[in-house]
């Protein structure tokens, strides 16, 4: 009778787990295009892990995680795949990213390392 009983159990606890959401990330939105071919849009959120480090959120799911090193440049955390960094043409105060296919445009202030640490 136990062996029936904690046979039942297993499958509901998983299909609990499968059920639960997880919270959407705080943070402002920032322009980003995610993929081949998209088109620069503001989908995506920013979210401030600590003075050094952000995360972008893509609406997919998806996320790329930056950090600033200790010589001031920007890099990709995983490191995966290569990260370019320029300056937008449009607007000193926007800084344009590219890892892969997917490219992001963002204001700096949002995305500069704090003196907090």
């Amino acid at each position: 009778m136990s062996l029936r009983t904690s046979s039942l159990v297993l499958p509901a606890f998983l299909l609990a787990a499968c059920g639960s959401e997880t919270p959407a990330p705080q943070g402002p939105e920032v322009r980003c295009a995610i993929g081949p071919g998209a088109e620069l849009a503001e989908v995506c959120t920013l979210e401030r892990t600590d003075p050094v480090e952000f995360i972008i959120h893509h609406p997919d799911g998806g996320f790329r995680r930056f950090v600033w090193a200790d010589t001031g440049e920007l890099t990709l955390a995983d490191g995966a795949e290569p990260l370019s960094v320029t300056d937008s043409i449009d607007d000193p105060e926007v800084i344009e990213m590219t890892v892969g296919s997917d490219r992001y445009r963002l204001r700096r202030a949002l995305v500069a390392a704090s003196s907090d640490e």
